[in-house]
């Protein structure tokens, strides 16, 4: 299944990775059990940081506060540890 599947993932644009996206913040809003603001504002603070870092068609970069441990982008180690060492309010 690989080589057509890659093929399938090579044709993808713009176009369809919105779609994913969208597809992502539905799937997101549909499985939240409380609050749709929270949600959303989760949803939000996903997508600023995935901006920060390079962007990969330009080369320019985004949000890094002239910050270098930024430059890359925001490590995932970090978000999973700022993740569980924050209270959860239910």
């Amino acid at each position: 299944m690989g080589p057509p599947l890659s093929k399938i993932a090579l044709k993808f644009g713009p176009p369809e990775f919105f779609a994913l996206m969208v597809v992502g913040i539905m799937i997101l809003t549909f499985l939240s059990s409380g609050s749709m603001v929270k949600a959303l504002m989760t949803a939000a603070i996903g997508l600023l940081m995935a901006g920060v870092g390079m962007d990969p068609i330009s080369g320019k970069y985004r949000f890094t506060l002239n910050l270098q441990i930024l430059l890359d982008g925001v490590g995932l180690v970090p978000c999973v540890m700022g993740l569980f060492g924050s209270p959860r309010s239910s």
